[in-house]
């Protein structure tokens, strides 16, 4: 389960990447994402749990030697917001911009 300060920074980082300000990139055989953010080397990946039959997510943050890790299991608080991120990851590599003009 995320505590406080990691939960209020996956919900800050949803905000800022639903907004376009955080481009992360996608790597689709390990359903990982990653992005650099004030300094901070951020993934997160998902993973299967197969003796609990539970989906979860790990957040890692790397700084100047400093690392950690986190981890959501599915039902958890965070757990939706990572799976969010990784759609909006995986979704920048399309052009999913419409306008009338490309329908005419």
């Amino acid at each position: 389960m995320f505590n406080d300060k990691i939960l209020s920074y996956i919900k800050k980082l949803l905000d800022f990447s639903e907004n376009g300000k955080i481009q992360w990139t996608y790597n689709s055989d390990e359903v990982s994402i990653f992005a650099k953010v004030k300094g901070n080397d951020l993934t997160i990946t998902y993973f299967f749990d197969e003796n609990r039959e539970l989906g979860f997510y790990r957040l890692d943050i790397a700084s100047e030697g400093n690392e950690a890790s986190y981890t959501v299991w599915d039902g958890e608080n965070g757990y939706e917001q990572c799976r969010q991120l990784i759609d909006i990851a995986s979704s920048n590599k399309f052009d999913l911009n419409l306008s009338e003009d490309d329908f005419s």
